[in-house]
C-alpha cells in the first residue's frame, strides 16, 4: 500500500514548520516564493494528496485525543444563488466582513451550497472547522446542524445554532416614532410573510409600535422585481384608486424603492404626497434619499466568523442569539405630514 506522504514530511525535509508547508500550498504569501515554488515542486514529485492527508491527520488526531482544526470554515448558501449574493449591496458587505476577518486569523474560505445529493463532503467529512449558513430553509439548515459543527445562521434562529441578525425591533420602532413625531397617523406597511426571524421581528415590531392595525399591511412573499409594484397597484385598485396612508414603513431599502418607483409614476409625489421609508441602509439608499436604518453589516460579517470557529456548545439546545446595533438615518424620503 502507497504511503501517504504527509506536511509534518515536507516540512522535515526542508527544515520548516508544518504551518510554512501548509502556507505555501495554499499559495499565501507568508512564506517566500522561492520557498513556496520548492515546497510545491516536492509535493508533486513524491505524490502528496491533500485529501488524503487531511484524512491521515484527523484519525491520528483522534488517536491522540487532540481535536483537529482545519484552519477553513465553510460559506453554504442555496446552490443557485452563491455567485448572485456575491453580488448584491446587501450581502457584499457581510461577506467582505467574513473575508476581513478570515484573512486576519488565516482561514481558508469554502464557498458552497447544497447539491441535490445533500450536503457537500467535505462538510459530511467534517474537514471544517465551522460553517456559516445563508440558507433560508429550515429543514436545510437542519442537515447543517446535524453535523455537530459550530454553525451560524443569518437571520435565522434555530435550536444549536449561533445566529446573527439586526437589532429589528429598535430598528422598526425608530421608523414609526419617526414618522409620529411628523404628524403621521395613516401608516402602512409593505413588507415579507414573517417566514424568518427579521421578517417576523420587524412585521411584529412595527405592529406594535403603529398602536393599531395598518392603515395598509401588504405581505409579499418574495423579494422579485414588480412584486412591490404590483402590491401598490393591487391596493390602489381596491381603495377607489386612493392610498388612505400618509407614510409607508417597508421591511427593507429594495422595496422601499420599489414602492417610491410605482408611486412616483402614478403621480403620487414622495415625500410630499406619501413617505416612505426603509430598511438595511444599502448603498443605493444613499443615492435615492431613502429615510432608513443602518446597521454595520462588515462588522456582522466579522463576527460571524469569529463564531464559526468557536467550539463551545450552544448551551441547552437553545439559539444563541446575538443582535447588531441600529441606528435611524433621516434622509428626503419622509417629511412632516401636511396639516
Amino acid at each position: 500500500m502507497k504511503s501517504i506522504i504527509t506536511q509534518e514530511q515536507l516540512a522535515r525535509k526542508f527544515n520548516v514548520t508544518r504551518q510554512a508547508v501548509s502556507y505555501a500550498l495554499r499559495g499565501s504569501p507568508k512564506v517566500s516564493a522561492a520557498l513556496r515554488e520548492q515546497i510545491l515542486a516536492e509535493a508533486k514529485r513524491l505524490g502528496y494528496d491533500p485529501v488524503a492527508n487531511r484524512n491521515a491527520t484527523s484519525l491520528a488526531s483522534q488517536r491522540n485525543g487532540r481535536p483537529m482544526t482545519w484552519s477553513t470554515v465553510a460559506i453554504v448558501a442555496p446552490q443557485p444563488h452563491l455567485m448572485p449574493l456575491r453580488s448584491t449591496t446587501y450581502f457584499a458587505d457581510i461577506l467582505h466582513g467574513i473575508e476581513m476577518e478570515a484573512a486576519i486569523r488565516d482561514i481558508d474560505l469554502l464557498w458552497t451550497g447544497l447539491r441535490a445529493s445533500g450536503i457537500p463532503h467535505l462538510l459530511r467529512s467534517r474537514q471544517v472547522d465551522g460553517v456559516i449558513s445563508l440558507l433560508s430553509r429550515p429543514q436545510d439548515n437542519h442537515q447543517i446542524l446535524s453535523l455537530g459543527l459550530p454553525c451560524v445562521l443569518l437571520d435565522h434562529q434555530l435550536p444549536g445554532a449561533r445566529c446573527i441578525v439586526p437589532d429589528n425591533t429598535t430598528g422598526m420602532t425608530l421608523l414609526v416614532d419617526h414618522l409620529r413625531e411628523r404628524g403621521h397617523r395613516r401608516i402602512g406597511y409593505v413588507g415579507l410573510v414573517p417566514d424568518n426571524t427579521s421578517s417576523s421581528e420587524r412585521l411584529s415590531a412595527f405592529e406594535k409600535a403603529a398602536g393599531k392595525p395598518a392603515a395598509w399591511r401588504a405581505l409579499l412573499t418574495g423579494l422579485d422585481p414588480g412584486v412591490a409594484t404590483q402590491a401598490c397597484m393591487d391596493f390602489k385598485l381596491g381603495n377607489n384608486g386612493t392610498y388612505p396612508v400618509s407614510a409607508i414603513v417597508c421591511y427593507n431599502d429594495f422595496i422601499a424603492m420599489e414602492v417610491i418607483s410605482s408611486l412616483r409614476a402614478q403621480g403620487i409625489r414622495v415625500p410630499e404626497d406619501i413617505s416612505v421609508v426603509g430598511f438595511d441602509n444599502i448603498p443605493e439608499a444613499t443615492t435615492s434619499g431613502l429615510t432608513t436604518i443602518g446597521f454595520d453589516r462588515i462588522a456582522e460579517g466579522r463576527m460571524a466568523l469569529r463564531l464559526a470557529i468557536t467550539n463551545d456548545e450552544v448551551e441547552g439546545g437553545q439559539a444563541d442569539l446575538t443582535r447588531i446595533p441600529v441606528q435611524l438615518i433621516k434622509r428626503e424620503s419622509s417629511t412632516t405630514v401636511a396639516r
